[in-house]
């Protein structure tokens, strides 16, 4: 995982990159525990904006509920 800023400044906790990296990971363990899917949401290293991210997110669960992936 990668960890990135939107240039917006930081927190206490954003501005800990070794912490970020433990969040991310623990965050990875949790999905892959937890069957979960994961969206990429960066592209070249940027995040991408709020809009394609939602229709992303949109498409997925329309697919998972396509498919009973789930069931």
């Amino acid at each position: 995982a990668k960890v990135i800023s939107r240039g917006e400044g930081v927190d206490i906790h954003e501005a800990d990159s070794d912490y970020m990296s433990r969040c991310a990971r623990a965050a990875e363990a949790a999905a892959k525990y937890g069957d979960w899917q994961i969206l990429d949401v960066l592209e070249n290293g940027r995040m991408l904006p709020p809009d394609v991210i939602h229709r992303a997110i949109v498409e997925r669960i329309a697919s998972v509920c396509e498919s009973g992936e789930d069931e």
